[in-house]
């Protein structure tokens, strides 16, 4: 089992801002724009690997992406809230397998670490565009789409954790 994790949140700010490196750079807008990747050292066989928003950790069958991060994300569905003191964290995640077999992803294969240690799957939000779903991953596919946490508002100590 081989386990990438991931900084996915650095930033603190005005909502619909997007996380492209390490160190904060940011962009507002409606349209954001998917941070230019970058290649990270190899994962190797087992252990942690940490990346920035924006860099590929290639892992011994695949390699991995965190595009992009959105920070106090409203979902289409005025119904779908926070408890108080939270707030909707939106993850754009990118994998492509280079291995020479199949392999199964999903949205539990993820969970993001708060600064306490606490870590929680993706929440199901309907009418979320683009939602990483589940399946099989063919010889060199690719898939990407969004997840979306609740986290602790203004927590700039989250990591996004993969498990293959």
């Amino acid at each position: 089992m081989l386990v990438a994790l991931l900084v996915v949140a650095a930033v603190s700010g005005p909502t619909n801002q997007t996380a492209q490196s390490e160190g904060g750079g940011q962009e507002d807008g409606e349209d954001e724009k998917k941070a230019e990747s970058k290649k990270s050292k190899k994962g190797g066989g087992s252990g942690n690997v940490e990346a920035a928003v924006g860099e590929t950790v290639e892992l011994d069958d695949q390699t991995l992406t965190v595009a992009e991060v959105q920070r106090n994300y409203n979902p289409q569905n005025r119904f779908q809230k926070t408890e108080q003191g939270n707030e909707f964290l939106r993850v754009w995640v990118m994998l492509t397998n280079t291995s020479d077999r199949p392999f199964n992803y999903g949205q539990f294969d993820f969970e993001v670490q708060d600064s306490n240690g606490v870590q929680k799957r993706a929440d199901f939000i309907s009418e979320l565009p683009y939602n990483l779903d589940s399946g099989d991953l063919a010889p060199g596919g690719n898939v990407e789409g969004n997840l979306v946490f609740e986290v602790p508002r203004n927590d700039n100590n989250l990591r996004l954790v993969y498990t293959s």
